[in-house]
């Protein structure tokens, strides 16, 4: 029984780890999805089996099902245990995957500031940017939009994607090029990842 009920530990934590650390990897090659959806999965459901485990482990008094019972309580604390793993290194995969998408976004904005250089001002869109500037969009990184603004004085235009974080549309990765990123008031915390800024709302 001790192997047994190891294994179903074992078995629940590679359910849950194993394929959310895949997910997660991937958006360190820039292939995945940039809203990192394991630990909002994770959260929702490492309650629901930790009562699980609890239902379980009372059919531990009954002769006929404490076989049973004890493997599947087992089972439902290892997949609470690859939860707490995943989310752990997803957490930390995520914000490397992030980094490594602003260096692979760096053609993008020495494009935009060589049209500025040139042309007196910033481009109207990033598409105008191909083929004098840059020969493509750069791949492998978030979907990003150039906003030309005032609001953020002296910068005349953003570049920035909310197709990031646990919900698409409530996180931020941008890049203002003064970097003055603290002269600002913003609606949640901002961590700088070198150049550029990740607002968590």
């Amino acid at each position: 029984m001790v192997l047994s009920t190891r294994s179903a530990f074992f078995g629940g934590f590679v359910l849950w780890a194993a394929p959310a650390l895949t997910w997660q990897a991937l958006s360190l090659i820039g292939v995945g999805s940039w809203t990192s959806v394991v630990p909002l999965a994770g959260f929702l459901f490492a309650p629901l089996l930790l009562v699980f485990a609890l239902f379980a482990s009372a059919f531990r008094a009954l002769p006929k099902a404490r076989a049973a019972a004890t493997k599947t309580t087992s089972a439902a604390l290892g997949l609470f245990a690859g939860i707490c793993f995943a989310l752990v290194m997803s957490a930390t995969w995520y914000t490397t995957a992030i980094e490594l998408a602003t260096h692979r976004a760096q053609p993008l904005v020495e494009a935009i500031e060589r049209y500025e250089r040139e042309n007196g001002r910033p481009p109207p869109a990033l598409n105008v940017l191909v083929p004098q500037y840059l020969d493509r969009i750069p791949r492998r990184i978030p979907p990003f939009e150039l906003e030309v603004t005032l609001d953020y004085p002296p910068n005349e235009w953003i570049l920035k994607s909310n197709e990031v974080g646990l919900v698409q549309g409530l996180d931020e990765l941008f890049y203002l090029p003064h970097g003055n990123y603290e002269d600002f008031a913003w609606s949640g915390s901002i961590q700088r990842l070198g150049a550029w800024a990740y607002l968590r709302d």
